[in-house]
Formats: structure tokens, C-alpha cells, sequence
């Protein structure tokens, strides 16, 4: 486990990005040692201290929270609003139909983005059971970007459902769902991806400034979305 003082260090010099953002798990991710709401308050305050020691404001607060069999979240919205991005997937119940659970998640004016969308891993698990057309709709009408998590077992949106959501006027946001600092090269197989469903810099949202990616964020959070524009890759913990 890296300290956030040694992921943006690393970052700042190997990477030609302008942020990152730091998004660990909430506290139901019990197997990767997800962080209550104490812990991610805790959390924002070290980034700050981090960002004040490199001078400039580089590390995003954030998290990966779970979204709960009911489609509730895992994290409380008065914790969620104070963070920069908010990425929410399911990381349980995968027999189920999982449709209505996302597109739950779509609807909270916190969720900026929803991960992995289909729960797939190649060559372990198969996608769980969702309406994958249907997700899309709800993204476009909330405003919701979808992932395309490049981490090499799960590549989840594959480039069909990338296209289709390209298509339909959703934003797209390329992570490496890094676990350590080499997985930052995973950026390179989620722009693949990406370039596979024909999209372009003005369909990843993390192509923009960080204003772009603040601005989207704030008219989720309104009600208020639109479809809008160096890459940023989203770390978990």
C-alpha cells in the first residue's frame, strides 16, 4: 500500500498529468479494506496536506462506494458531497438482475460515475445479469459518465457498450483502477478501448482540464447535466 504523498510524488514525475484523483473503497468492500465516512473525512484532510506540500492542487478527493443490493450507497451524501468525484459500483450480489440497482445509483446527484459497469472478469466471472441499454438511457438522462476500467481482467465497458454509450451522449472516463504504481500503465488498454468504440478526446471526460471534470460534477449535482468535455487516471486503493 502506498502513501498518497508517494502516488502523487510518482505521478508528478513519470506522468504528464495535471491531477489524479484518489478513490478507495467504502466501508462494504470489506476484502480490499474499504474506509468508512470517518475515514475518507480523514482521507481529504491528508490530500490537502499533500497538495500544500507539492504546491499546487494535483490530488482529487474521491472514492469507490459500493452500490448496496437496494441500490442505496454506502456512504452517506453529506460525506459524498464534500469529495471532489464520486465513482459508485457493485461489487456483491452478482446473480441477481442488477438494472434497476444502477440505475438507482445513476440518479444520486452525487454519483459522477458508475464503475465496471457489468461486473465482468475475464476469464473468472461473467458479467452479472443487467439491462446493459437501459443503463446507458439513465446515465444520459442523469448526466452520469460510465468507466472503462482498464485493469487488464476486467476492460469493463468492452468497446461495444463503450460505442453505444458514445453514442447515446454519455461521457466516458478512461481508470486504471490502480493498486499499485505500475498499474498505471493500464491507462494505455482503456484508451484502446476507448479508440475501439470510436471515441474521441471530447468523449472522455478525463481528457479535459480539471474545471471540465468540476463542472460536469457540479451540474450532476444540480440536477443540471449536459454533455460537455490529459488524462487522469482514477486510483483505488
Amino acid at each position: 500500500m502506498h502513501s498518497i504523498d508517494e502516488i502523487a510524488r510518482y505521478a508528478r514525475k513519470n506522468l504528464p498529468y495535471d491531477y489524479i484523483a484518489l478513490t478507495d473503497h467504502s466501508k462494504a468492500s470489506r476484502v480490499a479494506n474499504g474506509l468508512n465516512e470517518h475515514q475518507f473525512l480523514q482521507q481529504l484532510k491528508a490530500i490537502r496536506e499533500v497538495n500544500e506540500r507539492l504546491g499546487r492542487d494535483f490530488v482529487k478527493s474521491g472514492a469507490e462506494v459500493d452500490i448496496l443490493p437496494d441500490g442505496a450507497l454506502d456512504l452517506s451524501d453529506e460525506v459524498l458531497g464534500q469529495l471532489d468525484i464520486v465513482v459508485a459500483a457493485i461489487h456483491g450480489s452478482f446473480s441477481r438482475d442488477n438494472t434497476q440497482r444502477l440505475i438507482k445509483a445513476c440518479e444520486n446527484p452525487n454519483v459522477a460515475i458508475i464503475g465496471h459497469p457489468t461486473g465482468r472478469l475475464i476469464g473468472t466471472r461473467e458479467a452479472y445479469p443487467v439491462d446493459m441499454q437501459r443503463v446507458i438511457e439513465a446515465a444520459a438522462a442523469t448526466g452520469t459518465a460510465l468507466e472503462i476500467n482498464a485493469q487488464p481482467d476486467r476492460m469493463d465497458l468492452n468497446d461495444e457498450w463503450a460505442r453505444l454509450a458514445r453514442e447515446k451522449g454519455v461521457r466516458l472516463v478512461i481508470n486504471t483502477d490502480m493498486h499499485q504504481l505500475s498499474n498505471f500503465d493500464y491507462m494505455k488498454l482503456g484508451v484502446i478501448v476507448a479508440r475501439r468504440a470510436w471515441c474521441t478526446a471530447e468523449d472522455i471526460l478525463n481528457t479535459g482540464k480539471w474545471k471540465d471534470v468540476q463542472a460536469f460534477v457540479e451540474r450532476k449535482r444540480k440536477g443540471t447535466p449536459s454533455r460537455g468535455s490529459k488524462l487522469l487516471s482514477w486510483l483505488h486503493g
